[in-house]
């Protein structure tokens, strides 16, 4: 169970981002401008990587690799030369902090291994994890390795030697970090928050802050009992769970489970129907609902709102409730025998256009409108209701202005990185 201290690829635009929900931001831009240029380049020797933009739309970052040294560059800024810079982030995850203005970003000098966050370089380590930001960017956490052992570093401040950790979360405040550990001398799973050691467990996952940060729940197993952990409550079942949801007040509304076989979703205390798997629970704003990803007989997935399934594909993605709750929408992907690959997002009962490719279902703040990236004929473009925006070599996730007028994504033409407006109406 060690961590993996490399590159995690990125996933196709077809399964790209976790769609989740997320509130209109009043930070963004809603200003068209032309964020950076990349560079020329001349031979094999020169290469840059996949531009990243910054949420607030007023920022991008990509890797220049030339000469054998590597470095980023922050829109027309060159960061300092490396042996090797990786501004690849985990799916779902961004290399810059929510409000934009902090970039963290792994980077390699002879054997050393270290974490950049904005100019200043950290601790030099044998090896490191990918970078997670706080909301405000004042904190990043790491996973690094020294000595055979591994441990978590939150700010400058290394945390307990283990066999293995990862996963760090931040609370919603960004003061306190919970991540996952395994125990060198018993091989049990445990988590930390902040300081304090857990129990530990033949295994844990899915760890969670309450909404106030004040309350961390999380799955475990021990030998055939599965067990739910809210704060300092353990309660235990004769079968697995996983993916808790929890109520602003902390309690756990949702769980998903397996007995003999079969996988289901627990709300409230009631069992929903069985599946051959069950993943990605989201609840409702008002915490009336559950939605899930569920796998049919054979290899078929749908989504499950309620106790309604909805129709089955070859994949779909996680679903995303609209800020009023009353509506879901989720990618769904199939293989056609005459065009190959197809997708197309699905808002509640109706099917959308169908495209070679399509990503991250956005509402907008009324969840009147959806908003997503698509791709055909090698260009991609912003899709909002059923609005197509100008084509591009490459479009990034659509966020909503606050009045839901407008919406803003990054785009790519040729070597110009582009923050792109577009009209709703």
């Amino acid at each position: 169970m060690r961590l993996p201290f490399c590159t995690v690829a990125a996933l196709s635009i077809l399964v790209a981002g976790l769609a989740r929900g997320e509130p209109a931001r009043p930070d963004v831009s809603f200003e068209e401008k032309l964020l950076g240029t990349l560079p020329e380049t001349k031979g094999a020797d020169e290469e840059y990587g996949d531009p990243e933009f910054a949420p607030d739309g007023k920022s991008v970052a990509f890797v220049v690799k030339k000469g054998g040294k590597s470095y980023v560059v922050v829109g027309d800024k060159k960061g300092e030369e490396f042996d090797s810079a990786d501004l690849n982030p985990l799916i779902g995850q961004s290399s810059f902090s929510e409000d934009g203005r902090v970039l963290a970003y792994r980077a390699r000098k002879g054997d050393k291994r270290f974490v950049v966050v904005g100019d200043r370089k950290g601790e030099e380590f044998e090896g490191v994890g990918h970078p997670f930001l706080s909301p405000d960017g004042k904190v990043v956490a790491y996973a690094a390795s020294k000595g055979g052992m591994q441990f978590m570093v939150v700010g400058d401040k290394k945390g307990e030697a283990f066999q293995s950790v990862f996963d760090p979360v931040f609370s919603p405040d960004g003061k306190v970090v919970a991540y996952i550990a395994i125990n060198s001398d018993e091989d049990k799973g445990l988590v930390v928050v902040g300081d304090k050691k857990c129990k530990a467990f033949d295994s844990v996952s899915d760890i969670r802050f309450s909404p106030d940060g004040t309350v961390v729940t999380y799955a475990a197993r021990n030998g055939d009992k599965g067990l739910l952990v809210v704060g300092d409550k353990i309660q235990e079942f004769d079968h697995q769970v996983w993916a808790p949801c929890m109520a602003a007040d902390g309690k756990v509304l949702a769980y998903a489970a397996r007995e003999y076989g079969k996988c289901f979703v627990v709300l409230g205390g009631k069992r929903g129907e069985e599946f051959a798997g069950v993943k990605d629970l989201i609840v409702s704003p008002d915490g009336e609902l559950v939605a899930y990803r569920a796998q049919n007989a054979g290899t078929a997935w749908c989504v499950v709102v309620g106790d309604k399934r909805g129709e089955a594909f070859d994949m779909v993605g996680e679903p995303v409730f609209s800020p009023d709750g009353k509506r879901v929408a989720y990618i769904a992907s199939w293989t056609d025998t005459k065009a190959g690959q197809a997708g197309c997002v699905v808002v509640g009962d109706q099917k959308g256009e169908e495209f070679e490719g399509v990503g991250d279902p956005v509402f907008s703040p009324d969840g009147k409108v959806v908003a997503y990236r698509a791709k055909k004929g090698g260009k991609e473009f912003i899709v909002v209701g059923e609005k197509k925006g100008e084509p591009f070599d490459a479009v990034r996730r659509p966020v909503f202005s606050p009045d839901g007028t407008k919406v803003a994504y990054g785009a790519k033409k040729g070597r110009e990185l582009w923050w792109k407006v577009m009209d709703v109406k």
